[in-house]
């Protein structure tokens, strides 16, 4: 599957100029061989490309149907290059100035078990068996496969696992950009119909919050640190009750009791095969 990923990915016109750069890195050549295996040539990342985000590279897998299948801090990329001997003040340092230079980029990579699928498939509809969902690293999935489902939607567990790690990891700046409570809510809310697609995210966070950006507030230092995951309401918990009002139509809802009784359950290995057998029995 990673070779029909690369293979469509090397048919995208999108990868040919750094202002249409896709946040996604991708195959310079695939290599063909007289043997049962391929050579897959990947890029050196050295140009300073600009323009660049995780949610944007996640839609852009989208669109083309491509699931990543393994969203994690180790599959995202920046680009730049600092020896190994450097101390990490030196790393800082070049961090630092590279950011400030607007030249700091993201972008997703690792393909090996990602998934790809027809160009008219549903981003909403599509559903795969729950056992395709239980691999890669599991720290920001979400609970869409993990109450005995029958079967999942991999383009919102995608969107759910991005969710998760930014808001594990921007946790902090809400206070000082309170439209981040919303736009990680829609991410990752349990109530899977609602939740963002990859396009929706990108439009919120373009269209909400980059334009509310001042710059004496971009500016502003703020210390990020790791916050839970998984914890409905958490964003929200220093917003004025006003903001909260004004969004609460994008607030995620309390987990039911009965999901609750079931996140418990499934706890035991008993449980898990109990629930599993009910489920996938009934077809519910």
């Amino acid at each position: 599957m990673e070779h029909k990923v690369n293979q469509r990915l090397l048919q995208c016109e999108e990868f040919a100029s750094p202002e249409t750069f896709p946040c996604v890195i991708p195959p310079v050549a695939i290599l063909d061989t007289p043997y049962n295996f391929v050579a897959t040539a990947m890029p050196l990342w050295t140009a300073p490309l600009r323009r660049f985000d995780t949610t944007s590279a996640l839609d852009f897998l989208h669109r083309h149907r491509i699931v990543h299948r393994d969203i994690h801090h180790g599959n995202i990329a920046k680009n730049y290059y600092m020896w190994d001997a450097a101390s990490v003040e030196e790393s800082r340092q070049l961090r630092y100035e590279h950011k400030h230079a607007g030249k700091l980029a993201y972008a997703l990579f690792d393909f090996d078990i990602a998934m790809c699928f027809p160009e008219d498939t549903s981003v909403k509809e599509f559903r795969l068996p729950s056992e395709k969902a239980f691999c890669g690293w599991s720290i920001y999935h979400s609970q869409d496969v993990y109450r005995g489902q029958v079967d999942y939607n991999p383009f919102a567990f995608d969107v759910a696992c991005l969710g998760h790690l930014l808001a594990s990891s921007f946790m902090d700046a809400i206070p000082k950009i309170p439209l981040l409570a919303p736009l990680f809510d829609k991410m990752t809310t349990h109530i899977i119909h609602e939740r963002f697609t990859a396009r929706e995210a990108l439009s919120f966070f373009l269209n909400e919050i980059q334009t509310s950006l001042s710059d004496e507030l971009l500016d502003e230092p703020v210390m990020l640190g790791s916050a839970p995951i998984c914890h409905v309401g958490l964003c929200w918990k220093d917003l004025s009750p006003e903001f909260c009002t004004r969004w609460s139509s994008y607030r995620t809802p309390p987990i039911p009791w009965y999901d609750r009784v079931l996140d418990w359950v499934v706890t035991f290995q008993l449980g898990w095969r109990l629930v599993r057998y009910i489920r996938h029995t009934l077809n519910i």
